[in-house]
């Protein structure tokens, strides 16, 4: 991973989108099994699968997904199984392969669009961001057709929990669209606690409308995406390192080994490839 972050940020600045292809208000990317870089699109009322080659965003396959729709919502990936939900309050599941439905998720009025999800615990525990709720909603998953809803942990008027990342099984980020911060949840003790990251508003300015995904690389730096803004990167202690402003509402990124990056961007219907000229 380049250390220079500045340096590869000027570069972005002048580096020309390979490919800008349609896609109705994608959101999560996420790569599967097969390599391939999967979204979520919209088209009229209903919600479709998209796969797409990533080196050079060709469309590759484009599903149906059998579920009630109301917009683009959250998807993840584990073991053969897309999580996927409808800002709704129910999660689908679906075989990675077919997309046919392999069950779902749904604890009544617990969980109300449901926006990222992780597991942890040997993967049998699933932490929900509830938005409409204001909590991370805890499930013990055994399978699709086998779960228990538990408890949660109702955060701040305001929170609206949006995005979340797992860095292992006692410790994750969570992404606020209400306050435009990231806070982090260690346990301990046998209880979670929160810990404040980054105000990411003053790193990214007042244009920001939301967050969007994190990610960590290998230098361990946070990458955030500010919706309305671009891009935000900081340090493992939430030290502003840097910020690359594009796009309408950019929600996601891919970062390759090669540094190609692919952004969804749900204002502008559209995902984009860069390919900046990095000579590794």
């Amino acid at each position: 991973m380049i250390s220079n972050i500045n340096w590869f940020i000027s570069l972005l600045n002048t580096t020309t989108p390979t490919n800008i292809v349609s896609v109705q208000s994608p959101r999560c990317l996420i790569i599967d099994i097969f390599g391939y870089l999967i979204t979520l699109a919209a088209i009229s009322s209903t919600t479709y699968i998209n796969r797409y080659d990533r080196s050079s965003l060709t469309l590759v396959q484009s599903t149906p997904l059998s579920m009630t729709y109301t917009a683009v919502g959250m998807l993840m990936y584990y073991n053969g199984m897309m999580f996927v939900s409808p800002h709704y309050n129910t999660i689908y599941i679906f075989d990675h392969i077919n997309f046919g439905l392999l069950g779902t998720i749904n604890c009544g009025s617990s969980i109300s669009q449901p926006r990222d999800t992780i597991l942890i615990e040997n993967q049998n525990m699933l932490i929900i961001a509830s938005q409409n709720t204001n909590t991370l909603f805890f499930v013990l998953f055994n399978s699709p057709t086998n779960y228990t809803c538990l408890s949660g942990i109702s955060l701040p008027n305001g929170d609206d929990p949006q995005t979340l990342l797992k860095v292992n099984d006692t410790f994750f980020y969570v992404a606020s669209w209400g306050t435009k911060c990231v806070y982090s949840y260690h346990y301990n003790g046998g209880v979670w606690i929160p810990s404040f990251f980054a105000n990411v508003t003053q790193s990214a300015g007042p244009s920001i409308t939301g967050l969007g995904h994190l990610q960590i690389d290998n230098l361990q730096r946070r990458w955030v995406m500010a919706v309305g803004v671009g891009l935000v990167v900081y340090d493992q202690w939430g030290t502003f390192i840097g910020l690359w402003k594009f796009g309408s509402a950019p929600f996601d990124i891919y970062i390759s080994n090669d540094y190609h990056l692919v952004v969804s961007d749900y204002g502008s219907s559209s995902l984009t490839l860069y390919e900046p000229n990095v000579i590794i």
